[in-house]
């Protein structure tokens, strides 16, 4: 009751469900990293179909929106979507927890990959120091 006194208004999270307020794009467990695992599976027939799969080993490409990088993003909620990086979600729809301060990193080097089996959890120095020791850093080129 203090928060509607206040003038704040609560919502619910288009990730999870879970209540959030009025301006958030997301609630704290979301931000955490913490999903609800219905929600993230609930998810994926739309996810998959902005895939294109060529065999297990092999990279899926990400068909769907993309960032001028190159790194596909995915929608998520409702009429005010908030989007999602389209390989944290892979990752996660694989059943990997991914949490919020970890880095998903590519071993295929191929940013619109989604393909699971080429993702890995790793910090952002561990990032770092596997795109210099493949020659991908901007001074490198």
């Amino acid at each position: 009751m203090a928060d509607i006194k206040q003038g704040r208004k609560r919502k619910d999270c288009p990730i999870c469900g879970g209540k959030m307020w009025q301006y958030s794009k997301k609630c704290l467990r979301c931000l955490r990293g913490n999903f609800r695992r219905n929600a993230i599976l609930d998810m994926a027939p739309r996810f998959y179909s902005y895939v294109k799969r060529s065999g297990a080993n092999r990279c899926w490409k990400w068909v769907g929106t993309k960032m001028k990088n190159g790194y596909g993003v995915f929608g998520v909620g409702g009429h005010k979507q908030t989007t999602i990086l389209a390989h944290r979600m892979a990752l996660a729809l694989s059943g990997t927890f991914v949490p919020i301060n970890k880095c998903v990193c590519h071993s295929c080097d191929s940013r619109d990959c989604v393909n699971p089996a080429h993702l890995w959890l790793g910090s952002y120095k561990e990032n770092l120091s596997d795109m210099e020791n493949k020659g991908r850093g901007w001074w490198q080129k």
